[in-house]
């Protein structure tokens, strides 16, 4: 399936995108499938495109290709550089998301470049979260990775429907097992890695 192919705008199901197919990637694209949700999934190898798209999912080679109207997008690639290709840069996946959506970044980048990705995505309308994921595939492909992200967000993650206590829930529930929590403005390296 291609990412114009299988929609029905008529649906009410909530529509996501992950860039960045790899070991994390791949299973939080997966639990969201097995959640529900549409979801299309990025990246740049063949063999992941097609193990994706033989999944159920929507495989596009490039953020550029990505539907429109996503209410969010998880960013699972290396680093800030990346992360500011894939969101921003002139085939970036900024110009697919709806009004409000959210951006789940997960990339390993300093607390400066965070900040400024945050506030880039605001001027847009966009809330961007920075979220470091942890658990190996294992845990990705059961959607029981872990996630740590900022306090300041959790009620907006709530009200959007983005998380839910149900375990069946909506979006980033589908793709985790734990949310850790940390004081708005803690770097993610800073962040306590234990429970």
């Amino acid at each position: 399936m291609t990412a114009r192919q299988g929609y029905d705008p008529g649906r009410r199901v909530m529509r996501v995108g992950v860039i960045g197919l790899g070991a994390m990637g791949m299973g939080a694209a997966k639990s969201c499938l097995r959640s529900g949700l549409e979801t299309a999934g990025c990246d740049l190898r063949d063999a992941a495109r097609a193990e994706f798209g033989a999944a159920g999912g929507i495989a596009c080679a490039n953020p550029a290709a990505l539907p429109d109207g996503l209410a969010a997008v998880v960013i699972l690639v290396v680093n800030a550089a990346q992360t500011e290709t894939a969101l921003f840069g002139p085939e970036g996946a900024a110009q697919h998301l709806a009004p409000g959506a959210v951006i789940i970044s997960s990339a390993t980048m300093s607390p400066a470049d965070a900040r400024h990705f945050a506030a880039r995505a605001a001027d847009q309308g966009f809330l961007y979260l920075d979220a470091p994921v942890s658990g190996g595939a294992a845990k990705a492909a059961a959607g029981e990775m872990t996630v740590d992200a900022a306090l300041v967000t959790l009620d907006f993650l709530l009200r959007h429907g983005l998380l839910a206590s149900d375990p069946e829930g909506p979006a980033l529930a589908a793709a985790m097992a734990r949310l850790r929590l940390a004081p708005a403005g803690v770097s993610a390296p800073a962040r306590a890695r234990s429970s």
